[in-house]
Order: structure tokens, then sequence, then C-alpha cells
């Protein structure tokens, strides 16, 4: 699959270079892709998150597909069921975990102020770090994507989630977001999921308003109930 970076780089974004960021988003991108792919998405969340950092590192694997440069994986797709899949994203897992914890030492934050959001194949990484790891991350937001239950790791964490899918969706059909609903509804973690009419695979204005809606809704809730965000 390629050599195993120990430190994931990516483009990085702030908006608000007068105060310390307070919130921490990753973006995961698709198979093949990179982290050029989902950066751009900042400039939409960062009306709802005005001082956090946003980050979208490659992932740690050369595509195992046609070869072209800046194309990178989280893991292999040559075997696409369930149990390999599984076994696929337990080997990500401490590359992952390595660079959440990187990130929230290097902006001394806890890790409940930390979202990732993935598109696809970053869907499933994310959604395998929140839930599996050490990094409880607060919440996920998941395009285009789906969920794979570890057979080997406990829950660790149960974030707030997001999920939104197309109904056109021909890589991965919209039967990956009811599978993954019911999934994470059965291990009793909050989640909420859109289906946008019309839309293949990939990420519409739609959904990304409704990510800004959820993480406003999450945030704004935050604040209401503390008194403020603490660090």
């Amino acid at each position: 699959m390629g050599q195993n970076k120990s430190i994931l780089k990516g483009p990085e974004l702030r908006f608000n270079e007068f105060n310390s960021p307070d919130t921490i988003v990753v973006f995961m991108h698709g198979y093949g892709s990179n982290g050029e792919d989902l950066i751009d998405l900042a400039r939409d969340f960062v009306e709802v998150l005005p001082n956090a950092v946003f980050l979208s590192p490659n992932a740690p694997y050369q595509f195992e597909g046609m070869p072209y440069p800046g194309s990178y994986q989280w893991c292999s797709l040559r075997e696409f069921t369930e149990p390999a899949l599984d076994q696929e994203l337990d080997k990500v897992m401490p590359v992952v975990e390595q660079y959440l914890e990187g990130v929230l030492a290097r902006f001394h934050l806890p890790a409940d102020r930390l979202v990732l959001i993935g598109f696809s194949q970053g869907t499933f990484v994310a959604l395998r770090a929140a839930l599996y790891t050490n990094v409880k991350a607060k919440a996920v937001i998941g395009y285009s994507g789906g969920f794979i239950k570890s057979s080997n790791q406990p829950i660790n964490n149960k974030p707030e989630i997001c999920l939104i899918h197309g109904d056109m969706d021909d890589v991965l059909p919209i039967v990956n977001l009811h599978e993954a609903d019911a999934a994470l509804n059965k291990l009793n973690i909050p989640i909420e999921s859109h289906i946008c009419k019309g839309l293949s695979h990939g990420i519409s204005p739609k959904g990304i308003e409704l990510g800004k809606q959820f993480l406003s809704k999450l945030f704004v809730n935050e604040k209401l109930n503390t008194g403020g965000i603490k660090k």
C-alpha cells in the first residue's frame, strides 16, 4: 500500500490570526484524492466556527489505483468487503490517532474541541477514529460515506454525528447511509441523517448548509449551557 508516514501533512487555513484557535476541524478526503480537495470547505464552515483552525491532511498511503502525483488513500479497497474494510481501518488507526493527538497538543486544545469532517472513504475513517480511538472527538460530519463497526475494539466515545448522502450516489449508494444510521442508532450514538435529492457522489451546497447548521446548533447550545467556551 505504499510507505507509511509517521506524520500526516496537508494544507491548513485560519481566518482569525488575532485569537488562538478554539476549535480544530480536520477534513478527511476520499479514496485517491488529497488534502487540497476539501480544504476550501473551510471558507464555508468558518461562518459558524470563526476561531477554528482547519486542517486537511493527505492520507498516509499512495493511491493503489492508476498512479498520479498527489493521490492518496487511507486504506486499500482492493477487497471491498466488510471484514476486509474492518481490518484495513484498524491498520490505519494508529497513524490517524497519532496525528490527531499531535494536532490537539500543538494547539493546546482538548479533544472535545475537535471536529472531523469526512468525504467518502474519509467518512469511514473519521467515524472509526471518533468512536474507537482514545481521541474523543466532539463531532463528525460524514459526506457520501458509510460506517463499519469494529470487530476488535469496543466503543470508546459517542460523538455527535451528522451523515449526509445523495440519493443518486453511484459510487457508494444511498443504502450505505441507511445502514450506517441503523448501526449507529443500535449503538446508542446520537446521529442525524440527511438525504440530498438528485445528488450523486459529492458534496452539494445543500450538504454544506446542513453541515453548518449541525455545527451551529452543537456549539451554540454549548455556549448557552456553559456560559462560554472553556479551554
